[in-house]
């Protein structure tokens, strides 16, 4: 990852150093999905290569699943896609999609700042492993005001 993050990227790294000799990594091309090949988790040990653990982590996550994302992309929802304006900074990604601005989705269990986005949960490293997390405390994903989404109310940050 550069020193300034931004949409004009085409592909994104970013390392993570873990205890001992352990490194993750995150790699993205932008704009791909969450669920496809757009995203790799890596972990590294040592000298030896990374391995790809990209379908583990997916395997445990909060993301939505298949016939979740059709029905609110029947809704007008977009895919989901990466927060990173942080990941510089934080080791955490967070996932969301966007309804259709013309057309409001009904509130659940996933929708926050009135509806206005839907929550998939966030990608933390912690240590030496990669987890999903569906909510985390606020030092991991501080208010700066610069980001994307109201820091007021939101469910899914917790503390001060």
């Amino acid at each position: 990852m550069s020193d300034h993050s931004g949409t004009r990227y085409r592909y994104w790294l970013r390392s993570f150093s873990g205890s001992g000799d352990t490194t993750g990594y995150l790699l993205q091309l932008n704009k791909c999905p969450a669920s496809t090949v757009g995203m790799r988790a890596l972990i590294a040990h040592g000298g030896d290569a990374p391995q790809d653990v990209t379908a583990s982590v997916l395997a445990n996550s909060s993301l939505p699943d298949a016939a979740a994302m059709a029905a609110y992309a029947e809704a007008g929802v977009s895919d989901l896609f990466a927060l990173t304006e942080q990941l510089d900074t934080v080791p955490v990604v967070r996932w969301v999609a966007e309804p259709d601005v013309d057309r409001p989705i009904a509130k659940d269990v996933r929708t926050f700042d009135h509806a206005s986005l839907v929550h998939a949960g966030f990608l933390v490293w912690e240590k030496d492993r990669f987890t999903f997390r569906w909510t985390i405390p606020a030092s991991l994903w501080p208010c700066s005001g610069s980001q994307t989404i109201s820091c007021s109310d939101d469910p899914f940050v917790k503390g001060p």
